[in-house]
């Protein structure tokens, strides 16, 4: 498996990452994970919501 460009973001208890993979049978997939944490210092999850498409 392979990883293209990333972006991460975080602000407070919110935070996001996009990029892509591709998989060893070569299909590849773009996703989005958006993150809350249970304080600013972002020690612990407390929800995730998660996007991905095949390419």
């Amino acid at each position: 498996m392979s990883q293209g460009k990333k972006e991460i973001l975080s602000h407070g208890k919110e935070g996001a990452v996009n990029g892509w993979i591709k998989m060893e049978n070569g299909k590849q997939y773009a996703f989005s994970d958006f993150y809350v944490f249970q304080s600013a210092k972002g020690e612990k999850i407390k929800a995730i919501t998660s996007y991905g498409i095949k390419l």
